[in-house]
């Protein structure tokens, strides 16, 4: 997510009557001290280090992790039932199929065990975590400045009362999630941190309507240079009430929000520049001074801009506009986490498919006969070549990929997937060249049988190019993901490099 103000966590307010966010050293990473409720109460704790909530942490972590291990599960028991079934010429095909499933299972709850530190919120994804930490300790740093700053919350206006309760539940909220809860699931998918960021969002947008002008104004210098770049459909909109808001709310500063066109004099035609400067004559002609711009007047504070409902309407605008740019990136980021896991979930039932065929064919099979291991060597020697050659080129395509932004793991399944795709492809493509084959030969039975009986040259070229067609298949869905990210790195307010872009278009 974007970094709109950095502040340091050693420079939160620590005065005794404020609750803050307590680290001290306990047996689970996730049983911290948290802030929650009103400032004015102590700070409740959490306390899941010990007792049953331990054990219910556990066994969610445990749960998690071996739902982690699901969609490659399939792929790892055909795999090792194929080296159980070609090792063992004298065992049946049931004993091959049941002891490549115990085995692999065995293998799968044991390494889940490993994988459990992994499922937290703080190992799903470390990056997302940080930044919604510092993130978070930048909410409690502006947010104990204003209580420090109006003890009692009834000398603000009505509506800025409201936007501070807001913004304290929406911390209290986040604070839970992060240290107080010991789901895991939500963190693996993904969805708890696009859950804990839009929290996060809110309580920002509250803050618009509370915060001292100026930074309020430093929000909207941000926000004006994130839409200023951005592909939202409503882009000047956007600008056009940022402007309105921000010569409300400070008319000294409403320059620097201009659009291009108004700072280069194109907003100006001719016959107002006349007009403006034979009044500018008339003026001087009878001794009055004019300002070019009335509201830089009186030291740069107009009527209106000191008006309470002039500065909350203008308040408002700038809160709506935050909340327009930040649900646009916050579903551009719930665009990837959702693809990963579709993809994911589509992989799993494509292996689990594919491990029910090899099991009927290890079944078919006559265990006696020397041509039945022929015939699964050669079966399995076409779906490594195919599934190599879709690997290696999506090995080549992910290297021209400029990825600017964390996009929650979606590669990664992309490229775990493709293997999968690619040896499949490259099966059914030695069967339709057989096929092929058969109807134009004299002898088709022959032309059939002949398939997986000795592993052929031909059949393993037909293979390797089926194998690469995965990849202009997935090319959609490559392209949504880089439609996603291209879309995230242009609502920045950092300068993308220009020649990575190029490279990866």
């Amino acid at each position: 997510m974007d970094n709109l103000i950095s502040t340091s966590s050693g420079e939160k307010n620590t005065s005794p009557a404020l609750p803050t966010l307590v680290q001290q050293p306990v047996e689970d990473e996730d049983a911290l001290h948290f802030a929650s409720g009103p400032l004015n109460q102590p700070p409740q704790r959490g306390r899941r280090s010990t007792g049953r909530s331990s054990w219910l942490t556990f066994f969610r972590g445990y749960g998690t992790a071996l739902i982690i291990g699901l969609p490659v599960l399939p792929i790892v028991v055909s795999a090792v039932t194929i080296v159980i079934y070609l090792s063992n010429p004298s065992d049946s095909g049931w004993v091959s199929i049941v002891s490549g499933a115990v085995a692999t299972y065995i293998g799968w709850w044991l390494i889940s065990l490993l994988l459990i530190p992994l499922t937290s919120s703080r190992n799903a994804n470390s990056r997302s975590y940080g930044l919604l930490e510092s993130r978070l300790h930048q909410l409690e740093t502006r947010l104990f400045t204003i209580r420090n700053e109006h003890p009692d919350e009834k000398v603000l206006p009505e509506y800025q009362q409201v936007a501070l309760n807001e913004a304290f539940d929406k911390l209290q909220e986040i604070t839970e999630d992060l240290y107080a809860s010991n789901t895991r699931l939500p963190w693996t998918m993904g969805y708890g941190y696009i859950n804990s960021w839009g929290k996060l969002h809110r309580a920002e947008e509250a803050l618009v309507e509370v915060e001292p002008r100026e930074m309020t104004m430093r929000g909207a210098m941000h926000d004006k240079m994130a839409i200023s770049g951005s592909q939202i459909s409503n882009r000047d909109e956007l600008l056009s009430k940022l402007r309105y808001a921000t010569k409300k709310l400070d008319p000294a500063m409403s320059g620097l929000f201009k659009s291009v066109a108004a700072s280069a004099g194109e907003a100006e035609s001719p016959e107002v520049q006349q007009l403006e400067h034979d009044v500018q004559q008339i003026a001087h002609h009878i001794g009055l001074k004019l300002d070019r711009d009335p509201s830089l007047s009186n030291g740069g504070r107009t009527r209106s801009s000191r008006d309470g409902e002039d500065e909350g309407r203008a308040r408002l605008t700038l809160r709506e506009v935050r909340r327009a740019l930040n649900e646009y990136r916050d579903h551009l980021w719930e665009g990837l986490v959702r693809a990963r896991n579709n993809l994911l979930g589509v992989t799993f039932v494509t292996g689990l498919g594919t491990h029910v065929l090899l099991c009927i064919a290890i079944l078919a099979l006559t265990p006696a006969n020397p041509e039945s291991r022929s015939t699964i060597i050669a079966a399995a020697s076409y779906y490594m070549l195919g599934a190599i050659a879709g690997l290696f080129g999506r090995i080549g395509q992910a290297t021209l990929t400029n990825i600017a932004v964390d996009d929650y793991g979606l590669a990664l399944a992309q490229v775990m997937s493709r293997p999968l795709y690619s040896g499949l492809a490259g099966l059914g493509g030695v069967l339709v060249s057989s096929t092929i084959l058969s109807i134009s030969a004299q002898n088709s039975l022959n032309a059939m049988q002949g398939v997986f009986t000795p592993v052929r040259p031909d059949f393993l070229i037909v293979a390797a190019a089926f194998g690469l067609t995965p990849n202009l298949i997935a090319s959609g869905l490559q392209n949504q993901s880089n439609k996603l990210l291209s879309a995230l790195r242009s609502s920045k307010t950092t300068t993308s490099d220009t020649n990575a872009n190029k490279d990866e278009e």
